[in-house]
């Protein structure tokens, strides 16, 4: 009987020490959750955790990405994807995968057309309201804009910082006809959301795509949404849709 109650001390004493374990590695356990970026300052304290920020890719890290994807590729269209993309994850990976796509390089193929055809592609995805690149910037501009309270006056500063680079308080001011104090308001609420950052003195926007998709938005530029997922290629075949991307690329190509 002692050996008998002896057994069962050891195993209770087992079982006490294998929960205790359990508990241990529970309290042990990291969660990670994952944001386009507008989740505001205000709710990043209240959750009370450690922020990790995915920064955009350098240009070797892009370089790479092409490479695993694509195979061997010309430097100078790793770096085409890079200064479209912004080195931005999502966005670098996402053009990668359409340029594979609708590509037909070939010893027959020049850099130049490439590079042609990224920035076709490019334009196509940001303009085109079924494609996760559209889908991606309006998701970021309007979650954003109802975390900070949005109204007709935080787009109309949106607009102005589309149209001007790197502008002043002073000068946002002026262009909107509100006072400083007002402006430096608004400017805060979209600071808080990661819609604008500032610079010194002056104000940019966080994200240079999501620039670039704004300048689209406010002026009404879309691509027809009649094709579904088939292969956008087909569409570069178009002389009219042609046009009309030459025109987006025009628009966005020095403001981004």
């Amino acid at each position: 009987l002692q050996k008998k109650e002896s057994i069962r001390e050891k195993s209770a004493d087992n079982n006490s020490k294998k929960d205790e374990e359990e508990r241990h590695e529970e309290e042990k356990t990291i969660y990670l959750l994952s944001s386009d970026g507008s989740i505001s300052l205000k709710e990043r304290e209240k959750l009370g955790t450690d922020e990790l920020i995915i920064r955009p890719f350098t240009k070797e890290e892009t370089a790479e990405l092409a490479e695993k994807i694509l195979g061997k590729t010309d430097p100078r269209i790793k770096e085409e994807i890079h200064k479209i993309s912004a080195g931005i994850p999502f966005v670098t990976k996402d053009l990668i995968q359409k340029y594979k796509q609708n590509t037909k390089r070939s010893t027959r193929s020049t850099v130049p057309n490439e590079i042609i055809l990224l920035r076709k592609i490019f334009a196509l995805e940001i303009s085109m309201p079924y494609s996760k690149l559209y889908s991606y910037c309006k998701n970021i501009f309007q979650t954003s804009l109802n975390q900070a309270r949005g109204s007709a006056l935080l787009k109309g500063l949106l607009k102005i910082l589309t149209r001007h680079d790197n502008l002043k308080l002073s000068e946002i001011s002026r262009l909107m006809y509100r006072s400083a104090p007002v402006t430096k308001s608004l400017l805060e609420r979209l600071i808080e959301v990661d819609l604008i950052a500032k610079e010194g003195n002056t104000f940019r926007f966080q994200n240079p795509i999501l620039k670039q998709w704004l300048i689209l938005f406010f002026e009404g530029e879309e691509t027809d949404d009649t094709t579904g997922t088939e292969d956008t290629r087909k569409l570069f075949e178009s002389s009219r849709t042609d046009e009309k991307l030459q025109n987006i690329i025009a628009k966005i190509g020095g403001r981004g």
